[in-house]
């Protein structure tokens, strides 16, 4: 029953379809499901140099993946949801991959890891699951560079309200279910900003602010904050 369902979220993978029976059979016996519980670390890579996980495909939940400051301030690069694929958790085989970063489970999450050294052998074998795995690295490094971008051209008024209105849009609902906290990591600003900011945003009727969730009342006002 589990083989049957690790083949069918392997299906999923763009480049399945070029793979041969033989690297099929030996992709599903290479992979397992796992169940990470709310806040339980999925994969920890130092310089390149950590556990190496394998390719993570998100069957449902949610993961977080993140880097540390100095100070050891949280800034997440991106997140990942049911159907999204994490190659960082595959740093062993990416050897791009040469910066710190931590991934956690933001909820209870079940995902399919594909193992890191069935990866490498498929790179070497199959031109088209080369291309996707690079393909990909690419653009999700892209991502990393926008996040750095609003870091250094963004105020943590305009981040935060970017965050919001994309919060909103992706759970389609008003309401962000998110403590001050969470929303200090995922801008990567300190929890006391984040509560000085939300209170301004408060006090201009932008937003209402409700123990554990943050409600926008007024969008066209986020939207002009955004810039």
């Amino acid at each position: 029953m589990e083989r049957n369902k690790r083949e069918e979220l392997l299906s999923r993978l763009p480049f399945w379809g070029d793979l041969s029976p033989m690297q099929k059979q030996r992709s599903i016996d290479a992979s397992r499901i796992i169940e990470f519980k709310k806040g339980t670390p999925v994969h920890n890579c130092c310089c390149g140099q950590g556990e190496c996980l394998g390719l993570l495909l998100i069957q449902t939940g949610s993961v977080r993946t993140f880097i540390l400051s100095q100070e050891g301030r949280e800034v997440t690069i991106f997140r990942l949801f049911a159907g999204d694929v994490c190659l960082f958790s595959a740093s062993c085989v990416i050897k791009q991959i040469t910066f710190d970063t931590h991934i956690v489970a933001e909820e209870d999450t079940t995902a399919l890891i594909f193992s890191a050294g069935m990866l490498a052998d498929l790179i070497r074998e199959n031109l088209a699951v080369e291309r996707y795995i690079y393909t990909s690295a690419v653009e999700r490094f892209s991502e990393v560079m926008q996040v750095f971008q609003n870091l250094l051209f963004m105020s943590l008024e305009q981040r935060i309200a970017n965050f919001l209105r994309e919060e909103s849009n992706r759970t389609k609902s008003s309401e962000i279910r998110l403590t001050h906290e969470q929303v200090a990591k995922h801008t990567g600003s300190a929890r006391e900003a984040v509560t000085r900011t939300l209170k301004g945003f408060a006090e201009e009727g932008v937003v209402e602010l409700k123990r554990g969730k943050i409600v926008i009342t007024d969008p066209d006002a986020l939207s002009d904050i955004c810039g």
